[in-house]
């Protein structure tokens, strides 16, 4: 008698890929057993949600500007998601650049990871000043937690509504929470269609790309994320990515500090502040990681030490000494200002020219801002 498995298919709930559990290093693979009216999730929608993992990230190449461009000609709606947490990271300026005169909804995720104090309206204006500053202006944004499903409905309410019965495109950097977005959004999703929700290569590209059929003329097409190279996800050791990555609302921790101190983060980071009046420096960053103070002329020693006597929890095993992070040097305006070090961590402060010295490591972006909250 032929297994009931021989006549029914099923689907990954988060990716909408086939499910299969042949092979592991083939799409759709679940180690669980495939039986009717349960919701799983192929395994690497599970790492996805569980631990941030992902393997299908891109980086920037002509392909993906073929599929912005389809997008474009054909008038879609183009959704640009971004991390509230690790927003610099979430700006790809390759792909700004194309959509300056296109149909941009941004959703911001990761609500749930910024302070509650903080109101949306000046996140939403926030972000809308930056995305000015690459000549684009979304026609709508909406802040939003896939973990926390706020704000879920909303979005698809107000995507169903702005897409005109046209296309969706999907798209942004690697580690906003566009996967998770995406899977939260299919969960509500009714697929009323005679068409399977799919992964293959997007037409005339080597990208592949998730199509979900919204109705018989139109889908969402969900873009692989994007690589970026100055991001810490880039470089960090993949193992603390779950740790660097916040997973709660983050705490501000404030430290008052004068000249000739430093702040060590781990073994990923040491703030110098070199000189200057004393000041408050407010440290966002995931609750997980650890800060130690120091005074300046000791820092590079105990930087070194803690690596050598074990004494730091989550090491960085790619960070053998101080030497392995590059040294950025600034001088503070007379603003308020936030320290950014991309992906990691930003510090808020009361610019009165102080000479900071950021030490991260080699190839991730760090610089000035004015204050997000």
């Amino acid at each position: 008698m032929a297994n009931k498995n021989e006549f029914m298919k099923f689907f990954c709930f988060g990716c909408g890929v086939q499910l299969q559990n042949e092979s592991p290093i083939l799409p759709g693979y679940t180690p669980k057993t495939l039986k009717g009216d349960s919701e799983i999730l192929c395994q690497r929608c599970f790492r996805l949600q569980h631990y941030g993992e992902t393997y299908d990230d891109v980086v920037y190449t002509n392909d993906y500007k073929k599929i912005i461009s389809q997008a474009k000609r054909e008038r879609a709606l183009i959704v640009y998601v971004v991390d509230l947490f690790a927003f610099e990271s979430s700006l790809i300026q390759s792909v700004l650049n194309e959509l300056s005169k296109a149909r941009v909804f941004v959703i911001a995720s990761k609500r749930d990871v910024i302070p509650a104090s903080i109101n949306d309206k000046k996140l939403i204006e926030f972000i809308k000043n930056r995305f000015a500053d690459y000549n684009v202006r979304p026609i709508d944004i909406v802040i939003s937690s896939s973990k926390k499903n706020y704000n879920i409905d909303e979005i698809y309410s107000r995507y169903t509504s702005l897409r005109k019965q046209r296309n969706v495109y999907i798209f942004g950097a690697a580690s906003v929470g566009k996967s998770s977005l995406v899977n939260a959004l299919l969960k509500i999703y009714k697929n009323n269609t005679m068409q399977e929700i799919s992964t293959s290569p997007y037409p005339g590209t080597t990208l592949k790309v998730i199509k979900v059929p919204v109705d018989e003329v139109s889908s969402i097409y969900d873009t692989p994320g994007i690589l970026l190279e100055d991001s810490i996800f880039a470089h960090i050791d993949r193992k603390l990515i779950k740790y660097v990555m916040p997973r709660k609302e983050v705490k501000p921790r404030i430290y008052q500090l004068t000249k000739q101190q430093s702040l060590i983060v781990e073994n990923i980071a040491k703030i110098d502040f070199v000189d200057g009046d004393k000041s408050n420096f407010t440290v966002f960053m995931s609750n997980d990681l650890n800060i130690f103070r120091s005074k300046l002329e000791n820092s590079d020693k105990s930087f070194n030490n803690m690596i050598v006597n074990k004494q730091i929890k989550l090491l960085d095993r790619n960070i053998k000494s101080i030497s392995d992070l590059k040294a950025h040097e600034f001088v503070l305006p007379n603003e308020d200002v936030d320290i950014v070090i991309s992906g990691l961590l930003w510090i808020k402060v009361k610019g009165k020219g102080q000479r900071i010295v950021i030490h991260t490591h080699n190839g991730v972006s760090v610089y000035i801002r004015s204050c997000k909250i």
